[in-house]
């Protein structure tokens, strides 16, 4: 058996989970005995633990019960026949189980073993191999914190230090922009690990990225002294100075060149059991190696029926090749042929430019820009992009990364003649495997002893299966379940099960449905639910909790019930725990939901996904903005409690995840009917996209929502997504359909007598018109909304009108105005104890007094808005005070005091995500090199703002930009 614990607690028999049922305290209890395993812990010091210190009266009684349940589950002869025994030794119990068989004890076998290899190649492979153990927190869904500080601290330390020397191998044999990727999360969470901030800022640095390894150091020396009161250690100091100095004993000199940057990772894993397809991988090859302009990608196209294994091949030599592709690896799944519609360019281009680093707000609402931005991201890197699951030569053209070194794979079932007509692509063609390749897979899976006990048996498996992967697959899995059960039975139910399904499908779709079939009706009841369910998932994949919301419970039931349909290979894991379906599979699910599930239970299935997406949202508008309105939710199936998080942290990172279905969540409500849930979800995202920024997906919910409210006559629901509608288009800096919306709010305000409403949509559309230099009538919408606040009694709203007020004042250059509207307005903010908006208010009265040559004052002002927010946790604003502070002491001439608080702005802005800020707090830096004379340096700073000038086009900085070139290089 193998038992893991380096993550959820699971247990795995001859390759299959074994159900451990739900009692926690019996998962958690193996835990414990697992990682002490072939060591007697005493029942005193398990009662401690299990029970953290505050045992029951019964807890002896209790344990005693589990060590029975345990030992009936996996050792029911008391024989240790499957290689475990849970054994009682005196005052105690001991799992008696090879120390091999846990993965705990394989990892620190591992890193031991590692740690004699003097080859770094060798070493990083094995510690990359022990890392690869992990899956989650140690005992992720059985333990507390308490619990895995007891007895897992060593643990935990290994692992860190294990990263630690991963990081050191790779760099010692120039995988500088791998370790880069694959470190950096960690890195991240870890902020007080010197050694391993070190190593990961030598690896940018090596990379081509200074800028970003100084920032690390600032990161790091930044939370030392803020949370720990301490300074860096000298090591740390050391390779800081090193890198600023470019010192050349950083250099790696027998790891050939040095990557020039380190790029996106986001290839999914191969399917499990790949096999054959050595020609094809062979011509692939052949076409990345063939002579060829550098400055045109290579693209391949690989074609061939459904469930003959394209994405698999793809992806096995993407796996392989992506050394030659230094700045990484982009993947998007155009679903050509799934059961929901396939994606259009723009959004795929939305997904590109994303994982390119590209803010959401930033991004072309045009396919023609955008595929020109993403063409020009492209246009310095040497970067692997795997389109996979095409529908046509249309979709896949917007897509391609024009005069680029990098390399285009494309899956698709048509022929994309196209391509190879226009753009000159390789055709790769599949086939179904050959017999000897479809038997290799069949002993992959079912294990050579099974295949060899029935060699005809298996061939004629094989054929049955039409020698498709995906059939093959599904197929083993059935006959691997049930080991006890000849091959041959397994053949003559497909063949039976074949000639009735040819009837009605063509002949590769048949071979499919009928492993399908069998596969399917193994599953327990609670598996088919969610296997049919899932076709109503919006998007190509569902995560852990949107499984649990799909049947009504938590997320340690849903891990394990979308765990068996793993094992079954009717999905695929991927490593952020997101589940995905092959397209046949996805409309094989999609039938059995119409067939097997009532109409009751599809109904209640797409109302739990509903009410779980809405319960979500609404934790993120009611801790994010805790003062807005919320329309009063009223769910029809409410989610399992452990399915919504309390915390704002966790809500936001399961909209994260979900991002990309959240218009086709809002699309799915609107098409049912369900018009006052689409334009609520709208409304309730509007808190999430402010804090993680809009963009084209933002304004496709807000359009749906739009749409939905009109349906039903909801006045307040359509003024808030017009509302909504023009924040965002302002965002997108698009003034004209933002004036156009934030109109259509006013008036929608105003037929309904909402004042509240009317006075908040003002002081947006005051902002906007503003940026468009129309300042009498931003003057007006802004006075406007003072009446109607004021009339209202809303203080908090008065003090950002006078304080937006300011702002205009200041722009039309009446700054004794500007003077009074603000500090008027930072006494309201003060009376009210908002300290966000005393840092607003500040800030504007260190602009006024910038522009009027009161430095002195304007610094007092700017250091008071810069503790107002980091009190706060507003990174956004405190990035511009940062950067208006280092813009007044590049005045004042103290260049050592501007290049600081730049720098450091320039980090805050790139941490947010926000391109036009960070260029101009770069372009800025450049200003204050030149000025130290160290012109080397202000050109480094105008590329990088070149470079983000480009994902945030305005037209004053980039006069402001040239004017700055035009001084450092004298033209």
């Amino acid at each position: 058996m193998d038992f893991q614990v380096l993550g959820p607690m699971a247990v795995l028999r001859a390759g299959h989970r074994v159900d451990l049922g739900s009692r926690r305290r019996e998962r958690c209890l193996l835990g414990l005995l697992l990682l002490e395993a072939g060591r007697a812990i005493s029942i005193d010091r398990l009662v401690d633990l299990l029970w953290e210190g505050e045992p029951p009266a019964n807890a002896r009684g209790t344990l005693s019960s589990h060590v029975s349940r345990l030992r009936g589950l996996l050792d029911p002869n008391r024989d240790g026949g499957d290689g475990f025994q849970l054994r009682t030794r005196g005052d105690g119990y001991i799992a008696d189980v090879p120390p091999g068989d846990v993965d705990a004890h394989r990892f620190r076998a591992l890193t031991e073993s590692a740690a004699g290899l003097a080859d770094p190649a060798d070493r990083s492979r094995v510690l990359g191999e022990a890392l690869g153990l992990w899956r989650g927190p140690l005992l992720a869904d059985v333990a507390s914190d308490w619990l895995r500080d007891r007895v897992g601290a060593d643990l935990v330390e290994l692992r860190l230090a294990t990263v630690e020397a991963k990081l050191d191998a790779d760099l010692a044999c120039g995988r500088h922009s791998e370790a880069v990727v694959e470190m950096a999360g960690v890195v991240a969470g870890n902020p007080f690990r010197e050694r391993l901030a070190s190593l990961f800022m030598l690896a940018l640095y090596r990379s081509g990225r200074q800028t970003d390894a100084l920032a690390v150091y600032h990161t790091v020396r930044d939370r030392l002294a803020e949370e720990l009161g301490i300074d860096p250690g000298s090591d740390l100091r050391s390779m800081h100075e090193a890198i600023l100095r470019r010192d050349p004993g950083l250099e790696l000199t027998s790891a050939g060149p040095v990557a020039a940057s380190a790029g996106r990772a986001q290839l999914p894993a191969p399917p499990r059991h790949f096999t054959g397809r050595a020609a094809e991988l062979a011509g692939l090859k052949a076409i990345l190696d063939a002579e060829r302009d550098e400055h045109c990608p290579v693209i391949a196209t690989i074609v061939g029926p459904a469930g003959v294994g394209k994405t698999a091949l793809a992806l096995r030599w993407a796996t392989a090749v992506r050394d030659r592709f230094p700045d990484g690896q982009l993947y998007v799944n155009l679903r050509g042929f799934s059961v929901d519609p396939p994606t259009p360019p723009i959004e795929a281009l939305g997904q590109l430019l994303r994982a390119l680093g590209v803010a959401a707000e930033r991004i072309p609402a045009d396919v023609d820009e955008a595929a020109a931005a993403y063409r020009g991201q492209l246009s310095d890197r040497r970067m692997l992009v795997l389109l996979d699951n095409a529908f046509g030569v249309d979709q896949v053209r917007p897509l391609l990364p024009g005069g680029s070194a990098s390399a285009v794979v494309v899956t698709s079932r048509n022929r994309l003649g196209g391509l190879t007509a226009v753009e000159g692509a390789h055709r790769v063609t599949l086939a179904p495997l050959p017999i000897v390749e479809a038997g290799d897979l069949l002993r992959a899976v079912l294990g050579p002893a099974r295949v060899d006990a029935e060699p005809v048996a298996a061939a004629e498996l094989a054929e049955a299966c039409g020698r498709l992967p995906l059939a093959l697959r599904v197929a083993a899995a059935n006959v691997g379940d049930e080991s006890a059960v000849a091959i041959r039975d397994h053949v003559s139910e497909l063949r039976r099960g074949r000639l009735n399904a040819l009837a009605v499908d063509d002949d590769s779709q048949a071979t499919v449905r009928v492993a399908l079939d069998l596969s399917y009706l193994r599953l327990a009841p609670e598996a088919q639910r969610l296997f049919r369910r899932m076709s109503l998932a919006p998007g190509a994949d569902v995560g852990v909790h949107g499984a649990g919301a799909l049947l009504g419970v938590a997320p340690a039931q849903a891990h394990r019930i979308v765990g068996s349909l793993a094992d079954a290979h009717l999905v695929d894991e991927s490593p952020l725990a997101r589940y995905t379906m092959h397209d046949l599979v996805g409309f094989y699910a999609a039938e059995r939901m119409e067939s097997d599930e009532p109409a009751a239970g599809r109904a209640e299935a797409a109302d739990r996904m509903m009410d779980w997406y809405l319960a979500v949202a609404e934790v993120v508008c009611r801790l994010g903005m805790p003062r807005r309105h919320r329309p009063p939710l009223t769910p029809r199936t409410p989610p399992h409690d452990d399915l919504v998080p309390a915390e704002m942290e966790s809500a936001l990172a399961l909209l994260d995840g979900e991002r990309s279905r959240l218009a086709a969540v809002t699309k799915a409500a609107l098409d049912r009917g369900e018009y006052r849930s689409a334009w609520t979800f709208a409304y309730l995202l509007g808190v999430y996209y402010q804090v993680r920024g809009d963009g084209l997906d933002g304004l496709a919910v807000y359009q749906h929502g739009l749409e939905a409210a009109e349906r039903i006559g909801d006045e307040f629901g359509a003024a808030a997504m017009h509302n909504s509608l023009g924040i965002t288009h302002g965002t997108l800096r698009r003034w004209a359909e933002a004036t156009d919306h934030l109109r259509q709010a006013e008036r929608y305000y105003q037929q309904t007598g909402d004042a509240d409403g009317e006075s908040r949509v003002l002081i947006n559309l005051g902002r906007v018109l503003s940026e468009r230099r129309q300042f009498g009538d931003a003057e007006r919408a802004y006075e406007r909304s003072l009446r109607l606040s004021t009339t209202i009694g809303d203080r908090r709203r008065v003090a950002h009108a006078w304080n937006n007020l300011a702002m205009t004042y200041l722009a039309a250059g009446r700054t004794e105005q500007a003077v009074e509207a603000a500090e008027w307005s930072l006494q309201k903010f003060r009376d009210q104890d908002d300290r966000y908006g005393e840092g607003l208010a500040s800030d504007t009265l260190g602009r006024i007094h910038t522009s009027s040559g009161e430095f002195d004052a304007a610094l007092k002002h700017f250091q008071q808005a810069l503790l107002s927010f980091r009190d706060r946790g507003h990174r956004e604003a405190e990035g511009e005070t940062l950067a208006n502070i280092g813009a007044t002491y590049l005045r004042l001439g103290d260049i050592p005091a501007a290049i600081e608080h730049l720098e450091s702005a320039a980090r805050r802005h790139h941490s947010v995500a926000d391109p036009h800020e960070e260029a101009v707090a770069r372009r800025l830096l450049a200003e204050a090199h030149l000025a130290e004379g160290d012109r080397k340096a202000a050109l480094s700073e105008l590329d990088a703002a070149g470079e983000l000038r480009k994902l945030a086009p305005d037209a004053t900085e980039e006069a402001a930009l040239r004017r700055v070139m035009a001084t450092v290089t004298g033209r």
